[in-house]
């Protein structure tokens, strides 16, 4: 009995982020849709919404992590480039460039998350599951680099160049092209590793001179 109401519940919180996904892309509002209007559609309370996933901006992480469960699988366990076994610099431009295309394919539901966490007292992005996890894999990559990187600095750094406020600003308000703003996010990556690259091999260099 505990296993089938736990197999309902399953199935009722995949019913209700189906039914929020849908109401995100029809409506003109996106995400901004009111908790009310997707209790409503998905004919259950709004506490039910607050009991399955906390508070609106655990609604919204929800249906993006559905929507890309896709990708961060073939982060994980994929072939390379995307999936572990290839050079650290091919999986960590693999790796971005789909984190980017990600983004810009469900851009106003990630600016939404990400807005979510400017509020006071709300976590941080830099505390959430998902960014440590993709954090993760950029500075394990980095690491392989060499002494000359800090690949946890670096993850950072590189992870900036793909918030979701700063891709909106590139191709809505200056409208590029998305693979224009995906090539030019490589380039930047591109110059740090090749930046790394050169200073461990001095490093590297001046150590057997010793």
């Amino acid at each position: 009995m505990v296993r089938q109401s736990r197999a309902d519940a399953r199935r009722n919180q995949q019913t209700i982020l189906r039914i929020a996904d849908e109401i995100f892309q029809g409506s003109a509002d996106g995400p901004a849709v009111s908790m009310n209007e997707i209790a409503d559609a998905a004919g259950v309370g709004k506490a039910t919404l607050f009991r399955n996933f906390g508070d609106r901006a655990g609604l919204l992480r929800s249906v993006l992590r559905a929507r890309t469960d896709g990708i961060a699988s073939a982060v994980r366990s994929g072939p390379p480039p995307l999936g572990p076994g290839s050079t650290p610099d091919a999986r960590v431009r693999a790796v971005v460039e789909g984190l980017v295309r990600l983004k810009l394919d469900n851009l106003e539901l990630v600016r939404a998350i990400e807005d979510t966490r400017q509020v006071a007292g709300a976590p941080t992005i830099f505390e959430s599951d998902d960014y440590r996890w993709i954090h993760e894999v950029l500075a394990g990559e980095l690491a392989r680099l060499g002494d000359a990187v800090q690949p946890r600095l670096g993850a950072h750094a590189i992870l900036a160049l793909t918030r979701a406020d700063l891709l909106a600003c590139q191709v809505v308000q200056e409208k590029l092209p998305a693979e224009q703003v995906i090539d030019g996010i490589l380039r930047v990556i591109d110059s740090l590793i090749v930046g790394v690259a050169e200073d461990s091999s001095v490093s590297g260099g001046s150590r057997s001179g010793q």
